[in-house]
């Protein structure tokens, strides 16, 4: 594979006829005016996606029209800094919902190093602010502190610009590219099918049980060592670039999914009581609702539960001084890359990662087992990761996995889906829905069977003694649990019995080709005798 990808670098250049043409040492990859170069194997071939679902203020046409000579151009100056300039070739392209990637080979003691561009959607001068700029400066910051205090596979930042001032003429961040593929690919049989995932979704087939196992208890191990990292806030972490001081706290810039580029702005906090103290948007008061007493008491219902919900212990540590961890803003299958067998090889997309409370930080459950407890639009079977039945038993598993390494935060990843979901409910734009959350947590509540908008509105007309019932029964859901080890011992033991029968299969079908073999050998000089 190395001699293809090499006699691609050195494959006849040609002038580069994009419009930096003129530059000094530009040059382009035969893949510019060639679909499918014959020197050029499948991995180098540009596979950009066509356009999906994006951030309004995302401007891809402009996004999409950087020269790929630029890339090519900013990775070699990156790379030869401290030598001879080092040729540089653009193999491909990935686009996200706010991010494109370009993926770039620089030839290196006779291996190709590959890096990944990573532009904003929004990296344009008509969409750019100062609070992108802050956001992708602590960005690059906070991946810097992770690979510099921890073990932790996440990609190496080799450079970044919040600036237009730079080779490649819009914001960047460069990284190492690390090695694997999504997880999807173990997560799935092979013949994976999005339409009737749903029904192997919780009863995969052993082989791929074993790989899940593998995964959760490598990406466990990985997250850990990120779990180690301690803050004094919760908000955006402002590393020293010199590191003379520990890292300070800032505030955090949200973009919600109008055309607007104006940025909502939250504060740092310095304990979790004040981080949850915030009032959905969805149950403020308005003259309308306060003259329909059906939907005055439902609001009013609503904050009382969310009143007791936020008074359990969970949300308000004991400690004198309360610590803060990361949180991986989207830790979801395709965000994390692993090699054969399922052992993580790296976490990437850091884009909006906070320190925030522990209950919610680096021991959470990831995204996709976090998701029985989200609205309705992602807790569904069309949904990846597909289960029905057994989200929650893998969120054991991984809160085991956890336990294992060490993990004193491990109390929390079982029960850390209903803590996101409670937290995401105060800010709607998080994709938070406080009425689905309400009511799940009613569902949670044994042998309630009731309506529960009825329930919610006996409570804001005045229900003491409901109240004295549901705050005994959340006190007990939402106290923290430490995970089961006997369930990860039973995982081991049912993919052990699984090797075993496969190498039973294995050994039963040698057999009987044996057999078949001397059957046939036998017949046949049977034949040749006669």
């Amino acid at each position: 594979m190395f001699t293809k990808i090499l006699n691609y670098f050195r494959a006849g250049l040609k002038v580069c006829t994009c419009k930096c043409a003129k530059e000094e040492n530009c040059v382009s990859s035969p893949l510019d005016s060639e679909p499918k170069a014959e020197s050029c194997p499948e991995e180098v071939l540009d596979d950009t996606p066509a356009d999906e679902e994006s951030h309004h203020r995302c401007d891809w046409a402009t996004i999409n029209a950087i020269p790929h000579c630029k890339y090519e151009e900013l990775v070699s100056q990156v790379c030869s800094f401290s030598g001879p300039r080092r040729l540089a070739k653009r193999f491909r392209c990935a686009k996200g919902t706010f991010n494109a990637a370009t993926f770039v080979g620089v030839v290196s003691k006779g291996k190709i190093d590959t890096y990944v561009v990573r532009v904003p959607g929004h990296a344009t001068r008509e969409h750019w602010t100062p609070f992108d700029a802050y956001m992708l400066n602590r960005e690059a910051q906070v991946l810097e502190y992770i690979s510099e205090n921890t073990s932790a596979p996440v990609p190496r930042v080799c450079e970044y610009s919040t600036t237009f001032d730079n080779a490649l003429g819009h914001p960047f961040i460069m990284m190492t590219e690390l090695p694997g593929e999504s997880a999807y690919d173990i997560w799935f049989d092979a013949d994976y099918d999005e339409a009737t995932a749903f029904r192997y979704g919780d009863t995969p087939s052993p082989v791929v049980e074993k790989k899940r196992i593998i995964f959760l208890r490598s990406l466990a191990e990985a997250m850990a060592k990120i779990n180690t990292l301690s803050f004094d806030g919760i908000g955006m972490p402002m590393i020293p670039v010199d590191g003379s001081a520990p890292p300070d706290i800032g505030p955090f810039y949200q973009w919600d999914y109008s055309a607007s580029d104006g940025a909502y702005k939250r504060e740092a906090c310095t304990t979790t009581q004040n981080y949850v103290s915030a009032r959905p948007n969805s149950l403020r008061m308005s003259e309308a609702l306060a003259a329909n007493p059906k939907a005055q008491n439902y609001i009013l219902g609503a904050r009382t539960l969310l009143d007791i919900i936020f008074a359990q212990p969970v949300f308000n540590p004991e400690q004198k001084r309360e610590t803060f961890t990361l949180q991986h803003a989207d830790l979801d299958l395709q965000n994390i890359l692993v090699d054969e067998e399922g052992n993580v090889t790296g976490i990437i997309d850091w884009d909006k990662c906070l320190a925030v409370p522990r209950c919610v930080g680096a021991a959470s459950a990831p995204f996709f087992l976090q998701k029985d407890w989200m609205p309705a639009y992602l807790n569904n079977l069309d949904t990846a990761p597909h289960l029905g039945f057994t989200t929650h038993r893998y969120r054991q598993i991984y809160a085991a996995a956890l336990a294992e390494q060490g993990c004193a935060d491990a109390k929390y990843t079982t029960k850390s889906a209903m803590y996101h979901a409670a937290i995401m409910a105060l800010y709607r734009c998080d994709c938070g829905d406080v009425d689905d959350f309400l009511e799940k947590v009613l569902h949670c509540v044994p042998e309630f069977r009731g309506d529960v908008v009825e329930t919610i509105q006996a409570f804001g007309a005045g229900w003491p003694a409901g109240e004295c019932l549901l705050e005994r029964h959340l006190k007990q859901i939402f106290e923290p649990e430490m995970p089961d080890s006997n369930i990860l011992a039973d995982a081991d033991a049912y993919t052990a019995a699984m090797d075993w029968m496969f190498g039973f299969e294995y050994e039963s079908e040698c057999k009987t080709e044996v057999e078949l073999a001397k059957s046939f050998f036998a017949k046949t000089h049977s034949e040749d005798s006669e």
